[in-house]
């Protein structure tokens, strides 16, 4: 780990969750299996860890055992299976309150950077998006965005 430069509070953490499932073993580190592993995760969602946490344990004791394995030169197979990390949420963003709509138009000064952030908010465009438009996608008459590739109208 300091071959990769980590920091001390990284180091700490992972020697930490190691501990944890040192503590929690009931045979010798050489000869636990990928159903330990599986039984450990089992113990961690009982209490109750975030996602995100029983991933971390589990990138720490995969960890641990590659460097028993290519460092100390122990012959065993890692049980830490691909494939074992859970699922973790990723919400979707808040939308912004009126007020700070307000707040940030005020501070744009430029129309065009105005123009571009209405777009984004009022259309649902995205950055990328607005980025690539050009002035033959609008259709002034019918006060409407059409969509580059297939002239259909996206974007009311």
């Amino acid at each position: 780990m300091k071959r990769k430069n980590y920091s001390d509070h990284t180091v700490k953490n992972y020697l930490n969750r190691l501990k944890q499932f040192l503590e929690w073993l009931t045979a010798p580190v050489e000869r636990i299996t990928f159903l330990e592993v599986k039984c450990y995760i089992d113990f961690l969602l009982e209490k109750q860890l975030e996602a995100h946490t029983i991933n971390s344990h589990i990138s720490s004791i995969r960890g641990f055992y590659d460097f028993l394995v290519n460092e100390a030169g122990v012959h065993l197979k890692n049980p830490v299976m691909t494939g074992l990390a859970l699922r973790e949420p990723h919400p979707l963003p808040r939308h912004l309150k009126d007020v700070d709509v307000e707040f940030f138009l005020k501070s744009v000064k430029k129309s065009r950077d105005k123009a571009i952030f209405m777009l984004m908010l009022r259309c649902g465009l995205r950055v990328e998006e607005v980025a690539n438009l050009t002035l033959g996608a609008i259709d002034y008459q019918r006060s409407q965005i059409m969509g580059a590739q297939t002239g259909s109208n996206l974007y009311p």
